[in-house]
C-alpha cells in the first residue's frame, strides 16, 4: 500500500501547481504556516470518508472539499482517489487505523481510545500466517546482516561485514600493543604535552580571532555610529544652510540699532516732554515777565516822554545855577558887603553929613540895589529850580522814584533804568529761550522723531527680510538654529575625522559606507569581547612561542605519527561504510579510534544478538502457529524491538490489560508506566507501536507513514537515531512521507537527498 502520486489544486490557501510524485522515503519540506498540516488534511479528506474523520482533531479548519486526487498502489493495482472510492474500500484500512497507525498529524503520536483500538486490531490479526513470520525473520536477518546460522554476512552487499569486523578486532589488538609501547617509552607525556600545546594554541588562536573579530566589530560599530551621525548631521544641515554668522551678527546689530534708536526715541520723547514742560513754564514766565515789563515800559514811556525831559531841564538849570554859584556867592557877598557898607555909610551920613558918606551911601545903595536885584534873580532861579525839582519829584513819586535830592532821584531813576533793562534783558532772554525751546520741540517733532522712527522702520524691515528668509521669528531662535548648524558642522568635522582615523581619507561618504558594510558581518559577533592592542600583541607573541614548542614536540613524535596514520587508514577502511571519517593525528585520537572501532563491533554484535533473540521469538511463534495472539505486546512484539532499537535501554513493551496502560521494561529500572517516560521516549514508544501495528495490520505488505514532524521533542542525537530508523524502515520497503519544518531534519537527510536516495519536495507557500 503506497501513495504513488497526489495533486491538490485547491484547498483553502494551499495550492500545489504541479503533481507530486512520491517514492520510498519522501521529505516534504516547508516552513511553519506554509501549509504542511493543511496538505495532510487534504490528503486525508481525499483518502477517507468524511464521516470517518471525526477522530482527527481540527480536520475541518478549512471548511471545504479539496480539489485534486491521490493515486494509491495496492497489491499491484492502481487506484485514483476519491474518484474510485476510499482507502477503507480498497485496502480495508479505515480512519481509525490511519489516525492511530499510519498518519501522525500535528506531531501527535498518541493513540486514541487505546484499549478499544488494540482490541479491534487483535480481532483483525487472528489470521497470522507462517509466511508472514518467515518474511519477518528474513527482514530481521537483513536488519542484523547475519546468516541463518547467526554469523555475520561477508557479502559485497554487506560490504564484507564479517571481514571488516575481524579487521576491526585486529586493529584494536594493534592499538593495544601500540599503547603498551607508548607507556613504556613515556610517549604519552609528550603526546599529552603536544595535545595541551595544540589546544593552548587553538585557544590562543580563538582568542586572537575573537580579538580580531572584536576589533572589526568595534571598527564597524564606531564607523557605523560615526557615519550615521555624519549622514544625520548632513541631512539636518541641508535645512540650515541659510543660517550664517554674518546674518546673525547683522540681526543682532539691527536689534542693537533698533534698541539704540528706541532709546534715542524715548530720550527724545523725554526731552520733548521736558521741553514742552519747560515751554509751558517759559510761556507762563514770559507772560508774567511781559506783564511786569509792560508796566515798566509804560513807566519808562511816561518817564521818557515827560519826566526825563523835565529832569534834563532841571539838570541843565541846576548845572547853570551851579556853574554860576561863585558868581552868585560873590553877588551875595558883595550884596552883604554893600549893605554893610551902605549901613556904615548911612550911619556915617547920619552922624556926619559928610558928602563922602552921601556919595558912599548912594554908591553903596545903587550897588546894593543892583546886587539885590542880582541876588533876587538868583533866589528866583533857585526857587524855580526847586519848584521844578518838586514837580519832577511829584511825578516820580507815582513810580516810587522820588527823592530828597537829585542824587536820590538820579539813583532811583538809574535803578529803574537798570530794573527796566534787566527786565527787558530777562524778557528778551526768555523770548530767545522760548524760541529756542520751540525750535527744539519742532526739531524733535518734525525732524528727529520722524527720522528715528523711519530708522526703526527701516531696521525692522531688514529684520522682517531676515525672518522671511530664515523662517524664524527672533534673533534668539536664529542664534539657536545657528548654534545647531555650527554644532552640526562641528559634528560633521568630528565624525569625518573619526572616519578618516578608522578608514583613511576617502573622497566620499559612499566609500566609507562600503568599508563599513564590508565589516557588517561582524556586528553581532564577540559582543562580550573588547579589543585590546596590548592583549592582542601579547597573544601573538605567545602564539609564536607555542608554535615553536609545537614544532619541537612534533619532531619528537614524527615516527609515532606514521603508526597513527597507519591505524587511521586501516580504521577508515573498516568504517568507511558507516558514514564517518576518522582522524588519528595524536595519541588522544587513538582512544577515539579505538572507541569507534569497538562501537562498530559492539553495535553489530548487539544488533546480531537482538535479531537472533527476536528470531528465536518468532521461532516460538512458528511452533505455536495455532496459538492466537493473546496480546499485541508480548515479548515477540516488534514494538519492543523497535523501541529497544531506538532507545537501547528498554527491553520490551507490554500492555497491562487490567490497568489498560502501556508499560515498558528498562534494563536497570524494571517496569515503568509509559506516562512516566520523557517526551522524546514517549514519542519513540508510540512510533514503535505504530510501526509494529502497521506491519501486523498489513500482514506483511509494506504501507505508508504520513508523518508531520513526529519527533519534534527529540534532541539532536536522538533525532538522528530516529531519522536513521526511518531510513531503515524505508529501506525495508515502507513508504515514508515525512512533512517537516525543521532545518535539522533536512540537514540530516541532505546527503541522501543529494544522492537521490530520498525524494525532496519543497512546499509552495499558501496563497492568501
Amino acid at each position: 500500500m503506497r501513495i504513488r502520486e497526489f495533486s491538490i489544486t485547491r484547498y483553502g490557501p494551499v495550492l500545489h501547481d504541479k503533481n507530486i510524485k512520491l517514492k520510498g522515503f519522501n521529505l516534504i519540506f516547508g516552513k511553519n504556516e506554509e501549509g504542511k498540516t493543511l496538505t495532510i488534511d487534504a490528503l486525508l479528506k481525499m483518502l477517507l470518508k468524511k464521516r470517518t474523520l471525526r477522530d482527527f482533531k481540527d480536520i475541518d479548519r478549512v471548511d471545504e472539499k479539496p480539489e485534486g486526487y491521490v493515486i494509491i498502489e495496492h497489491k499491484n493495482r492502481v487506484f485514483k482517489l476519491p474518484e474510485k472510492g476510499h482507502l477503507d474500500k480498497i485496502t480495508g484500512i479505515g480512519a481509525d487505523e490511519c489516525r492511530n497507525i499510519f498518519v501522525i498529524r500535528n506531531s501527535d503520536l498518541s493513540i486514541a481510545k487505546e484499549a478499544l483500538f488494540y482490541s479491534n486490531i487483535l480481532d483483525r490479526l487472528t489470521g497470522l500466517k507462517t509466511e508472514q513470520i518467515k518474511r519477518i525473520k528474513d527482514n530481521l536477518l537483513e536488519i542484523g546482516r547475519i546468516t541463518e546460522t547467526g554469523r555475520f554476512r561477508d557479502t559485497q552487499k554487506e560490504h564484507n561485514l564479517k571481514t571488516r569486523i575481524e579487521k576491526a578486532k585486529n586493529i584494536l589488538q594493534g592499538i593495544k600493543n601500540l599503547k603498551n609501547i607508548i607507556k613504556e617509552q613515556n610517549l604519552d607525556e609528550i603526546e599529552t604535552k603536544l595535545i595541551k600545546t595544540k589546544n593552548y594554541i587553538v585557544n590562543i588562536e580563538k582568542r586572537i580571532n575573537d580579538l580580531e573579530i572584536a576589533r572589526k566589530r568595534e571598527l564597524y560599530e564606531k564607523g557605523e555610529n560615526a557615519l550615521s551621525a555624519l549622514l544625520n548631521a548632513k541631512n539636518r544641515l541641508n535645512d540650515m544652510y541659510d543660517f550664517t554668522r554674518e546674518e546673525y551678527d547683522k540681526w543682532r546689530e539691527l536689534n542693537r540699532d533698533i534698541e539704540t534708536l528706541k532709546k534715542e526715541k524715548n530720550d527724545l520723547f523725554e526731552k520733548l516732554s521736558d521741553y514742552k514742560k519747560h515751554q509751558k513754564e517759559l510761556t507762563e514766565e514770559l507772560r508774567r515777565k511781559q506783564r511786569d515789563f509792560n508796566i515798566l515800559e509804560r513807566r519808562k514811556h511816561e518817564l521818557d516822554g515827560k519826566i526825563r525831559a523835565q529832569l534834563i531841564n532841571y539838570q541843565e538849570a541846576r548845572k547853570d545855577l551851579i556853574e554860576k554859584e561863585q558868581e552868585h556867592a560873590f553877588i551875595s557877598f558883595s550884596f552883604i558887603a554893600s549893605v554893610i557898607l551902605l549901613g556904615i555909610s548911612l550911619t556915617g551920613l547920619i552922624i556926619r553929613k559928610y558928602p563922602l558918606f552921601l556919595y558912599a551911601f548912594i554908591a553903596f545903595f545903587v550897588l546894593a540895589f543892583i546886587l539885590g536885584i542880582l541876588k533876587h534873580q538868583t533866589i528866583h532861579k533857585k526857587a524855580r529850580l526847586w519848584k521844578m525839582f518838586e514837580e519832577i519829584n511829584q511825578e516820580l513819586s507815582k513810580f516810587d522814584m522820588s527823592g530828597d535830592n537829585l542824587r536820590e532821584i538820579s539813583l532811583n531813576i538809574q535803578q529803574f533804568d537798570d530794573e527796566y533793562e534787566k527786565a527787558k534783558e530777562e524778557l528778551d532772554n526768555l523770548k530767545r529761550e522760548k524760541e529756542q525751546t520751540d525750535s527744539k520741540i519742532r526739531e524733535i517733532q518734525e525732524e528727529k522723531l520722524p527720522k528715528v522712527q523711519s530708522g526703526i522702520e527701516s531696521l525692522k524691515a531688514q529684520i522682517e527680510t531676515l525672518k522671511t528668509k530664515s523662517k524664524v521669528h527672533t534673533a534668539k531662535e536664529y542664534e539657536e538654529r545657528l548654534k545647531d548648524r555650527e554644532g552640526l558642522e562641528i559634528t560633521i568635522r568630528e565624525q569625518e575625522n573619526i572616519l578618516r582615523n578608522l578608514f583613511g581619507d576617502k573622497k566620499s561618504n559612499s566609500l566609507w559606507e562600503e568599508e563599513i558594510r564590508s565589516l557588517e558581518e561582524y556586528k553581532d559577533i564577540s559582543k562580550g569581547t573588547t579589543f585590546s592592542e596590548k592583549v592582542y600583541a601579547q597573544l601573538k607573541d605567545e602564539e609564536e612561542k607555542m608554535n615553536e614548542d609545537l614544532i619541537t614536540l612534533e619532531d619528537k613524535l614524527s615516527s609515532l605519527k606514521s603508526k597513527l596514520k597507519d591505524i587511521e587508514g586501516r580504521a577508515n577502511e573498516v568504517l568507511k561504510y558507516e558514514g564517518e571519517v576518522l582522524y588519528c593525528d595524536f595519541l588522544v585520537d587513538l582512544d577515539m579510534v579505538e572507541k569507534k572501532l569497538q562501537d562498530f563491533i559492539n553495535k553489530n554484535e548487539k544488533t546480531r544478538k537482538n535479531v537472533i533473540k527476536v528470531i528465536e521469538i518468532f521461532d516460538e511463534l512458528e511452533k505455536e502457529e495455532k496459538e492466537k495472539i493473546s496480546t499485541l505486546f508480548s515479548e515477540d512484539s516488534n514494538v519492543s524491538r523497535y523501541f529497544h532499537q531506538i532507545t537501547g535501554v528498554y527491553d520490551k513493551v507490554i500492555f497491562d490489560e487490567t490497568e489498560e496502560t502501556i508499560k515498558v521494561e528498562h534494563i536497570q529500572h524494571g517496569l515503568l508506566d509509559a506516562k512516566k517516560l520523557s517526551a522524546g521516549a514517549y514519542d519513540e514508544l508510540y512510533f514503535s507501536i505504530r510501526l509494529a501495528l502497521g506491519e501486523k495490520l498489513l500482514k506483511g505488505e509494506k504501507g505508508f507513514f504520513i508523518l508531520d514532524d513526529p519527533f519534534i521533542k527529540a534532541d539532536p542525537e536522538r533525532l538522528e537515531t530516529q531519522i536513521n530508523m526511518l531510513k531503515d524502515i524505508a529501506k525495508s520497503g515502507w513508504q515514508v512521507i515525512y512533512f517537516s519544518a525543521k532545518g535539522e531534519v533536512k540537514d540530516l537527510l541532505n546527503e541522501d537527498i543529494k544522492k537521490g536516495k530520498i525524494n525532496y519536495i519543497k512546499i509552495k507557500s499558501p496563497s492568501y
